[in-house]
């Protein structure tokens, strides 16, 4: 059996899953902000909830083709060149795939936020939010993951056209 591969799996697993609720929580942090609360006003407030929850699933639309993108280039290298995670490359994949991915996310999501403005004729959206008004919560949420699903095809081409240039110098 070969363990460096086992071992090449778990670790990178670990490595992103430590990534993902890093950017989770920033995502939480970032949006406790901008709705002008707290954390304990997120448990009393269903509204909000609703939100985040549409906000975390388009978080993790995002990640999804770049995780796999990131383990579909480290694995074509294979297991010849050691163990992943104590190389520079991993990080260097990484980090580029992150700053894409949070580009990608900030525009989809002010693209969200602004058509929501337009199919609601509220300008208040986020105070709609704030003051528990779960109907306003769910049309955001429902509109932040039909975005972020279709989106999602074009994420795969992106994060996987990020591999496919020889210098890893991926422009818009």
């Amino acid at each position: 059996m070969d363990w460096s591969s086992l071992f090449n799996g778990l670790s990178e697993l670990v490595v992103v899953a430590i990534i993902f609720v890093f950017l989770c929580y920033l995502v939480f942090s970032i949006n406790l902000k901008l709705l002008g609360t707290s954390r304990s006003s997120f448990a009393l407030n269903e509204a909000i909830s609703i939100y985040l929850f549409g906000t975390f699933a388009a978080l993790a639309m995002v990640c999804k083709p770049m995780l796999l993108a990131l383990h579909s280039n480290l694995t074509v290298r294979g297991a010849d060149e050691g163990i992943f995670i104590f190389q520079l490359e991993f990080y260097k994949l990484l980090f580029i795939l992150v700053v894409i991915a949070a580009i990608l996310y900030s525009l989809l999501f002010s693209f969200c936020i602004f058509l929501y403005t337009k199919l609601t004729f509220s300008v208040n959206e986020i105070n709609d939010i704030k003051n528990n008004n779960r109907r306003s919560a769910i049309v955001l949420c429902g509109l932040l993951i039909a975005v972020f699903y279709t989106s999602s095809f074009i994420f795969d081409m992106i994060f996987s056209n990020v591999f496919q240039n020889p210098v890893n110098d991926f422009i818009f």
